[in-house]
């Protein structure tokens, strides 16, 4: 009947995403992978009460279910198997003697002795702290998309042809991998973000963009090819900043690690002030730098043509003639048109093709026709000469901008990099007007998660008020909120034991977990409450070790339950990975300390009734019979 339950609730997950703009895709499904062990537990509670009713009360089938419906407080247990099928032992039979046996003792150990227990806790989550503090903070984890880019940045004075010729080559370099099945080109700018971990290296004259599909699924394999991609790749250096990347999940365009933009009102400014920061910044020799790109660094020229009007005036050859040839020599003009069998037009371009070791001999093999019908060598009419040119300006709130780009050394840390640049920064002092920003990958960190920790903190204030009205009581919501940081005991430490890094998806993780146990701690409190109810003169103590004792078997199930449902993600290598182990890791410490310290808390913070000492020893008979002294 239980298990009836999970294809009945993926249905209504079904009809209920149906209602909006959501799909069904990994996350619904993790979603649902996460809220199996509420399910289980919610099916555990009602079904285990049913059961009771009608063994231990002597209801009919009618009366049992109707009454157990009503409640949510019994213990998992049937007496009859199913007609035909064979009764294999239970896994609960095995449980039964730990609960009763040395769960009791425990329990009641640790009652009499509260100070061992919030010793040990104590230290566990100072070593959870320690841990933590030395896992790896990112946004999202690498995808295991079969895709990965490789973004090409050259020198702002690098011709289009050059570009070209280089994604040709880097693009050659790529197809050599046996893995890569398709490799598509873009020039001058990005490809659309058809997938949020597309990495484009920007819009410009001088970049290009790769983008790559491989024939398999798995985001470890993918890192390493682009790390043997990245190293065949190494020796172009010196032509251009070439870097291949995986897809990186809720990404932003950009291509360094950390990118350090200067903006002001003058560009001229800008330029000087990005050029001696450049200049600042590589005498202090950080370490874990691999590249330091900055385009300030540098000083590009272009050839500047001009017009000799008296000449040509005397020759008789006008402006637009020229204007003409230098178009005709720079872009090329469309002479005729190719219509294929398909009948799709195609322009024919006329250009001149320039000697490689003196381009500017052209001048002198292209002829202009003048009035009197001679031809005019080009080079009579007009003088060339290098000036310095105005690369391509970039804007951000309608300012100019410069931006410094630092690569870091392969698996050096970029937070720690990024804490060193700013710390440089803060040593140097721009004019009034004109400002740093650092950006990078720390910084779309910082974005992705800006505000979750005021909401989460606005979200806590809500459950709290709503545990404070159903409990009427303070005291007993702060003990059912105690497993919220139990939970975080586990987590982390699976977290550093698997190398997974503190990731968006490992913190919906343990905002799922946080979930699972509050409900776990919620059962306890509650189980005492009807206790206390049922039982007036039965000492606390009494009803905490009942209370722990009844709820053992669904708090153990759900967890159990949740941890075998996670596990395919955890072993995996899918994206998901972390989330799955900060859920196990967490259910598998926060199940035992939960069942532990609720009780013992419950014992203490309760308001007293007549008692009997814990030294007298314990007994006490559940529904389903003895359980020890």
């Amino acid at each position: 009947i239980i298990a009836m339950m999970l294809p009945i609730s993926l249905l209504l997950s079904v009809v209920g995403l149906s209602a909006t703009d959501c799909g069904i895709q990994e996350i619904s499904l993790a979603g649902f992978v996460i809220s199996l062990g509420l399910i289980v537990d919610n099916g555990i509670v009602v079904g285990e009460n049913v059961s009771k009713n009608e063994a231990y009360r002597g209801m009919n089938s009618m009366e049992a279910a109707i009454d157990g419906a009503s409640s949510v407080m019994s213990r998992f247990g049937t007496r009859q198997g199913i007609a035909g099928l064979p009764d294999p032992p239970s896994f609960l039979t095995y449980l039964t003697p730990i609960r009763d046996g040395a769960y009791v003792r425990l329990l009641r150990h640790l009652i009499l002795y509260p100070w061992q227990l919030f010793l040990g806790v104590l230290v566990l989550l100072v070593f959870t702290g320690l841990l933590a503090a030395r896992l790896e903070v990112i946004v999202f984890p690498d995808s295991e998309d079969p895709f990965f880019t490789v973004t090409i940045e050259a020198p702002a004075d690098r011709s289009r042809d050059f570009v070209d010729n280089l994604a040709m080559d880097v693009r050659q370099i790529v197809a050599e991998e046996k893995s890569v099945t398709h490799c598509g080109t873009v020039v001058g700018g990005g490809f659309p973000f058809v997938h949020t971990g597309i990495q484009n290296s920007g819009t410009g004259r001088n970049n290009a963009t790769l983008f790559c599909t491989v024939n398999f699924r798995n985001s470890d394999e993918i890192s390493a090819l682009t790390d043997r991609i990245n190293s065949k790749l190494s020796s172009r250096v010196a032509d251009a900043n070439i870097l291949a990347t995986p897809m990186v999940l809720g990404g932003e365009p950009g291509f360094s690690d950390v990118q350090i933009h200067i903006s002001g009102p003058r560009i001229e400014l800008v330029r000087e002030q990005a050029r001696a920061f450049g200049e600042y910044f590589a005498e202090r020799e950080l370490r874990g730098i691999l590249h330091i790109d900055n385009p300030a660094s540098s000083r590009w020229y272009a050839v500047d043509v001009s017009f000799k009007e008296r000449v040509a005036n005397a020759v008789g050859v006008t402006r637009s003639q020229v204007d003409q040839m230098l178009v005709l020599l720079t872009f090329g003009a469309e002479v005729d048109t190719y219509r294929d069998n398909d009948g799709n037009d195609f322009p024919i371009m006329l250009r001149a093709n320039s000697d490689v070791s003196d381009p500017f001999s052209v001048f002198d093999r292209v002829f202009i026709p003048s009035t009197t019908g001679e031809q005019i060598p080009l080079s009579q009419v007009i003088e060339y000469k290098f000036v310095e040119d105005e690369y391509d300006i970039r804007h951000d709130m309608f300012q100019p901008e410069v931006k410094i780009g630092i690569t870091a050394q392969p698996y050096y840390p970029v937070p720690k990099l990024t804490q060193e640049v700013a710390a440089v920064i803060e040593e140097y002092e721009l004019p009034e007007g004109y400002s740093f920003d650092i950006r990078g990958e720390v910084a779309n960190t910082e974005k992705a998660c800006s505000g979750a920790g005021r909401n989460l903190g606005l979200v806590s204030l809500v459950v709290l008020a709503i545990f404070v009205l159903q409990f009427k009581s303070l005291l007993e919501p702060a003990i059912i909120l105690v497993a919220i940081p139990l939970s975080f005991i586990g987590a982390f430490i699976m977290l550093f034991l698997t190398g997974q890094p503190i990731s968006f998806l490992a913190f919906i993780g343990l905002t799922s977990l946080m979930g699972i146990v509050i409900n776990n701690s919620i059962l306890l409190v509650d189980e005492g409450n009807q206790l206390r109810a049922m039982k007036e003169d039965e000492s606390l103590v009494d009803i905490a070790i009942t209370a722990g004792v009844n709820r053992f078997m669904p708090i153990v199930l759900t967890s159990v339950t949740s941890i075998f449902g996670l596990l395919p993600l955890a072993l995996g290598n899918s994206m998901f990975k972390g989330l799955a182990v900060v859920i196990i890791g967490g259910l598998t410490t926060s199940t035992f300390l939960t069942l532990l310290c609720v009780p013992v808390l419950y014992s203490l913070l309760t308001r007293s009734t007549p008692a009997v000492s814990v030294t007298e020893g314990w007994s006490g008979r559940s529904e389903l019979g003895e359980v020890g002294d």
